[in-house]
C-alpha cells in the first residue's frame, strides 16, 4: 500500500520538514533504557510499546514558531499567550503574531472556545486558553481507497508543552491538507516561553483500512498447552508466538 505527502515545490526545498516512518525518530529516553535480557527485564523487550512507538509516519514543523504561554506583559501587567510563527513562504499562509485574544486580526485559523463548550468547557479548561491556535501543515494526505489516517499526538516522545487534538480523516477522499489545533499542556507548564524549532515532529500519521465491526462478549477460554507455554519461557514469548511485523516505509 502506498500513502502520498505532496506539497508545494517550496514545501520540498525545506530538507529536514519532510515527513518520516515513524521508526526514523526513536525518542531518546527508550534510547537510554538498558536492553531487555535474562538478567533485567526492561521496557525493550515490550514489543507493543515499541510497535506504537514505530507505527505510521511523522509530520514535523515546517516553520520555527515560538510560544509565550501564560507570561506577563510589562505594558499592561496581565497575563497573556502570544505564538510568533517564522517569515512566510510560498506554500504556507502568512501567519502573523499577537495575543490570543485578538485572534481574528492575527492569526490564519484558530478555534474560539466556544465551539468546544465554551471557556468553562472541558476543552478550555485542560488547555488554558480561550482559542486553539492551529499549526499549518502543508502537507496534503492520500490514501488507497477505503483507507483512513488516524492522527495523534507522537507516542512515548519527550516532546510534551502542546500536542494536537487527536482525529481521523478519511484520506482517500478529503483532497486538501489538514490543519492541526495544539492544545497546551498548561498542568506541567503552567508558564513558559519557548521556540519550537522546525522540524519537530508533532503528528504521528496511522493510516487504517475502513471495516465494518460489531462487538460480542463471551468468557475466557484459556488454552493450556499456550499457557504452560508461556510459564516455561524466558524472553520473547509474546514476539515469537503473536507478533506480526509492520512495515511503515
Amino acid at each position: 500500500m502506498n500513502i502520498e505527502f505532496s506539497a508545494d515545490p517550496s514545501i520540498l526545498l525545506l530538507k529536514g520538514t519532510e515527513p518520516i516512518p515513524a521508526k526514523k525518530f526513536v525518542p531518546n529516553w527508550f534510547k537510554k533504557v538498558p536492553q531487555h535480557g535474562v538478567s533485567q527485564f526492561t521496557i525493550k523487550g515490550c514489543v507493543p510499546v515499541l510497535d506504537s512507538i514505530n507505527a505510521g509516519y511523522l509530520l514535523r514543523l515546517s516553520q520555527d514558531f515560538q510560544i509565550e504561554y501564560n507570561m506577563k506583559d510589562p505594558e499592561s501587567d496581565k497575563r497573556i499567550t502570544r505564538i510568533y510563527f517564522a517569515a512566510h513562504i510560498r506554500g504556507l499562509p502568512n501567519i502573523k503574531f499577537g495575543k490570543h485574544d485578538e485572534y481574528m486580526q492575527n492569526h490564519a485559523e484558530a478555534h474560539p472556545a466556544k465551539q468546544l463548550d465554551g471557556n468553562n468547557g472541558f476543552m478550555a479548561n485542560k488547555n488554558g486558553m480561550t482559542h486553539f491556535f492551529k499549526i499549518i501543515n502543508p502537507w496534503k494526505i492520500k490514501t488507497p481507497p477505503g483507507y483512513s489516517c488516524l492522527f495523534i499526538p507522537p507516542m512515548h516522545r519527550e516532546f510534551d508543552h502542546f500536542h494536537i487534538l487527536p482525529a481521523i480523516v478519511d484520506t482517500d477522499n478529503f483532497s486538501t491538507t489538514i490543519n492541526f489545533p495544539l492544545c497546551i499542556n498548561k498542568s506541567k507548564y503552567p508558564s513558559f516561553k519557548k521556540i519550537f524549532e522546525k522540524g519537530l515532529p508533532y503528528v504521528q500519521v496511522i493510516p487504517f483500512k475502513r471495516d465494518a465491526w460489531k462487538m460480542s462478549i463471551s468468557s475466557i477460554k484459556q488454552e493450556d498447552d499456550k499457557l504452560a507455554d508461556f510459564k516455561t519461557t524466558i524472553l520473547n514469548w509474546y514476539k515469537n508466538k503473536f507478533w506480526s511485523k509492520k512495515i511503515f516505509e
